[in-house]
């Protein structure tokens, strides 16, 4: 007598419901998974982003600005913009005072919007890097390097929300305590 190889139905219909009721269980860990993965890839973006405005001001002597990249607007959902103010070097109109020539916006870095599930807090709507790499435009607080703290909170919850520590100094640091999503 011959055998033939195979599964029978019955074993097939065992492992599959097997298959089914791991998917089920496992699944909403992915979904945290994910939401962890996205918070820390946004916060290492917003981290990168200020470095990179404070290495300009450092090594240009300017003043480089930090806002919201949807005009300045206080909301941080719509991304970062970093620029500096450059003064137009054309010839000045006879009669115009050297006083009254506005200095032109020159974009250096633009993020793009963070998750539109996502929420992106801190408190001042833009701050300045000057040359010394200092931050000018944070409250003052008592002692001076109690540090202000940037959340990014995935889908707007504390669960998994990730922090970013701004010194006055230029500093960064991450942290996941003292975060708020409200």
């Amino acid at each position: 007598m011959r055998y033939i190889r195979g599964f029978t139905l019955v074993e097939a219909m065992v492992t599959i419901a097997i298959a089914a009721i791991l998917i089920l269980v496992g699944a909403p860990s992915l979904n945290s998974f994910y939401q962890n993965v996205r918070a820390e890839q946004s916060i290492n973006k917003i981290q990168t982003t200020l470095a990179f405005a404070r290495n300009q001001a450092m090594s240009y002597d300017i003043s480089v600005e930090v806002c919201p990249a949807n005009g300045c607007d206080g909301n941080w959902n719509t991304g970062i913009q970093v620029f500096t103010f450059d003064v137009p070097q054309a010839p000045l109109v006879p009669g115009q005072s050297a006083d009254r020539v506005q200095p032109a916006r020159m974009i250096l870095r633009e993020t793009g919007a963070f998750n539109r599930n996502d929420t992106v807090m801190l408190t001042p709507t833009t701050f300045t890097f000057l040359g010394s790499g200092k931050i000018n435009g944070l409250p003052d607080r008592q002692p001076t390097d109690n540090p202000i703290t940037l959340s990014y909170c995935p889908n707007s919850k504390n669960a998994n929300a990730i922090g970013l520590e701004i010194r006055k100094t230029g500093s960064t640091q991450l942290t996941n305590t003292g975060l708020s999503c409200n």
